[in-house]
């Protein structure tokens, strides 16, 4: 069982900081699935935001979407990208198949659709064309549009994980957490506290969330499979926006006075910092063990990542196959300040 922040067992990770997109413009609402990162990007122009993405299996940027309207808010599960777009003056969802190089509109719908996730062949997204806020999914593989609620109080922010979708919920007059099992056709309350709780993601069969309990943002888990929920960090400070891969779940978190990245190991019970600089990261998400989050540091929004198991030798080289070809563009100096960074930990450890 996961401990709170308070008693939790420190650790520090040995993988290795990546900056993935360091444009001048700024980069927003990253999102990563295996080796490829997605992101909002304003070099384009302010008002004409599109979609790009990192593979860092072969260390190429491409371009994703090039209508003049603005997109923004992406998400990936596998070869497929989804984003709400601005090109018929509404918002709706738009995918990208990596597979076959298509486009595809999914919603068409006047009123407006958006925060969509996916996972394998299902969307979901928040739509408000009855005048409230409801969760509608597409299925790619049925070619169906299905609405997941009918409550006419509001629901918000849905991200998906095979069967399940988990949104945030106002039908009890405060922020809950909902569930929709699509094998069972089942709507299931996962916490309803009279506090507020926000921001859910969902990895298998653990939902993670932002709650305020205890008078501040703190971040709490319910494990379908033993039916219990669990404090992750209830630090003072503010921990807000998770998200989770496996055993692993990264948040924002506000203890050092700017946002930082931390991450819980449920395997292990260990909670580690992944970044601290001091000028501030936000808006995680992890895959696997890579995670990406969006960075302040060069006084514009960046794309960063961090990955657990980047490996180096005795003399502090990189062996992960992220090789100089593949690692995005980094400056000279950078990469002989991070590899010096390495080897100085490496003699300390002998």
């Amino acid at each position: 069982m996961a401990t709170t922040a308070g008693t939790a067992t420190a650790a520090v990770s040995q993988g290795m900081e990546i900056p993935i997109c360091t444009n001048p413009a700024d980069q927003d609402d990253p999102a990563i699935s295996g080796d490829r990162i997605v992101w909002e990007d304003e070099r384009n122009g302010w008002l004409n935001n599109d979609i790009y993405m990192y593979d860092l299996s072969t260390g190429t940027e491409t371009r994703i979407t090039t209508n003049p309207a603005s997109q923004y808010a992406p998400a990936i599960s596998g070869d497929r990208i989804v984003w709400e777009d601005g090109r018929n003056g509404n918002s709706d969802i738009y995918m990208f198949d990596l597979s076959t190089d298509t486009e595809m509109q999914i919603t068409t719908n006047e009123f407006y659709q958006w925060l969509a996730t996916i996972s394998g062949d299902r969307i979901v997204w928040t739509d408000d064309r009855y005048e409230s806020w409801e969760i509608y999914m597409y299925n790619l593989s049925a070619g169906m549009e299905m609405q997941i609620t009918t409550n006419p109080s509001g629901q918000f922010g849905p991200t998906i994980s095979g069967d399940r979708i988990v949104w945030e919920d106002w039908r009890n007059a405060n922020n809950d957490i909902y569930m929709y099992d699509l094998s069972t056709g089942t709507v299931i309350p996962i916490c309803t506290n009279k506090s507020i709780q926000g921001y859910p993601a969902i990895s298998g069969d653990r939902i993670v969330w932002e709650d305020k309990r205890n008078g501040n943002n703190d971040i709490y888990m319910y494990d379908l499979s033993t039916g219990t929920e669990t404090p992750i960090c209830t630090n003072k400070s503010v921990q807000e926006n998770p998200a989770i891969s496996g055993d692993r779940i990264v948040w924002e978190d506000w203890r050092n006075g700017n946002p930082d990245i931390y991450m819980y190991d449920l395997s292990t019970g260990t909670e580690i910092p992944i970044c601290t600089n001091v000028y501030g990261q936000e808006y995680p998400d992890i895959s696997g063990n890579r995670i990406v989050w969006e960075d302040m540091r060069n006084g514009n929004r960046d794309i960063y990542m961090y990955d657990l198991f980047v490996d180096l030798d005795q003399d502090g080289v990189l062996e992960d196959d992220l090789d100089e070809e593949t690692i995005p563009e980094i400056s000279t100096l950078g990469t002989i300040a991070i590899l010096g960074l390495a080897f100085l930990f490496l003699r300390k450890k002998e």
